[in-house]
């Protein structure tokens, strides 16, 4: 692009963009940049070319899809974490019952032991 050819340079891929390139710089748009940089060349104005443009709008549908899919995923996991959290208290539930059950057994089993070497003792000395 030559010195007296109207552009614009694209704040991405740094090319430069013919003004007749771009349909949406207008004569008034491009005066407005040109004073802008003239004035201070950090005024952090920024221009895209349509290329660059396309690809952030590309690249921005992408990312919102992402978004959601994590959001899906994110719940997913709570419900899981809520089912899992649900059924770890079950656990604790039944080993308590299970602990409670084997300690009633082992006194049952005392005490048939007892009854039955009870039985065994006035057995031997009926005979």
């Amino acid at each position: 692009i030559s010195r007296n050819v109207k552009s614009v340079k694209c704040s991405l891929c740094n090319n430069w963009v013919h003004l007749y390139c771009e349909p949406e710089i207008t004569e008034d748009v491009f005066k407005y940049l040109w004073a802008a940089k003239k004035a201070n060349h950090k005024t952090g104005l920024h221009r895209t070319c349509f290329s660059c443009t396309a690809s952030a709008a590309k690249f921005n549908a992408s990312n919102l899809e992402m978004k959601i899919c994590l959001t899906m995923v994110e719940t997913s996991c709570n419900s899981n974490t809520k089912e899992i959290d649900a059924t770890k208290k079950d656990i604790e539930t039944l080993n308590d019952k299970m602990k409670q059950n084997t300690s009633q057994g082992a006194l049952q089993m005392t005490a048939s032991t007892i009854c039955f070497d009870m039985r065994n003792c006035e057995s031997r000395k009926i005979m």
